[in-house]
């Protein structure tokens, strides 16, 4: 019986998986750098290389929260198009500008697990998807979500799945999960949002809703803040413990001349 093999490439906490069949050949460089899949790592840098069976999904990024740490792992074909860093349970992920329909596609990450000093920022110039498959994560020094993209962000709260978010008390962050670009709420799973510092959810675009339940439990300002508009489609939206608008659609124009408030607690 034949398993097919995935080549395990380690930095730290983020690791690249690289199935057997897709790596090719693998260049090192003066003996300090190695090439695999167009990412190139310094050798001095790896903590270990190891070979297992386990499976690889292309364009998929997972995260794993575990209380003060935090352990990234990148499918091997978008290994080259995104940077990593990891301090302690503080995730970063930059999207290189090479990211489009001629090159990889979409790129999904995939968040799990628990953290009470935890975050995910992702920064990028392309369309994404953050799946929540049971994230329980606090940040009490800014935003736990901190999605600066301006396109297209759909947030995927997974089938039976609980999700809380909380920011810090005190900070920046014009919310507790916070989206350059369009925001879009999906799924079948329930989302729980305590905003600390300001608005529960912040989008510099738009904000939809399908299918998922969201509790804004509490924001020292709105539930919701949204610079185009608010759709909801299906699902759930409770707004509590705010003290300004439940929902807040700013529509800006050059002017600035209209600011409307969608839905009051």
């Amino acid at each position: 019986m034949a398993y097919a093999q995935t080549l395990n490439v380690q930095v730290g906490n983020v690791t690249y998986a690289i199935p057997s069949a897709q790596a090719s050949d693998m260049t090192y460089q003066n003996g300090t750098s190695l090439t695999v899949m167009g990412k190139t790592l310094q050798v001095a840098d790896i903590t270990r290389m190891y070979v297992d069976n386990s499976s690889v999904t292309d364009n998929m990024v997972s995260v794993e929260y575990s209380g003060d740490e935090a352990t990234v792992t990148i499918a091997g074909n978008v290994a080259r198009y995104v940077d990593a860093s990891v301090e302690g349970a503080h995730v970063s992920l930059k999207q290189s500008a090479e990211v489009g329909d001629e090159t990889c596609g979409e790129i999904t990450y995939s968040l799990s697990g628990t953290s009470t000093d935890g975050e995910f920022y992702m920064e990028g110039a392309y369309k994404a998807t953050v799946e929540l498959r049971g994230l329980t994560l606090t940040n009490p020094s800014g935003a736990p979500l901190n999605i600066q993209d301006g396109k297209r962000i759909e947030l995927s709260v997974k089938k039976d799945t609980e999700n809380t978010l909380t920011d810090a008390l005190s900070g920046s962050q014009k919310g507790c999960l916070v989206s350059k670009g369009h925001l879009e709420l999906k799924g079948k799973g329930t989302l729980n949002i305590y905003g600390n510092t300001a608005h529960g959810i912040y989008a510099k675009e738009y904000v939809s809703l399908k299918n998922c339940t969201v509790n804004v439990l509490s924001a020292v300002k709105d539930g919701v803040n949204c610079n185009q508009y608010f759709l909801m489609e299906s699902g759930t939206l409770s707004v509590g413990g705010v003290a300004d608008d439940g929902v807040q659609v700013s529509y800006k124009d050059d002017t600035d001349w209209l600011k409307t408030p969608v839905l009051s607690p």
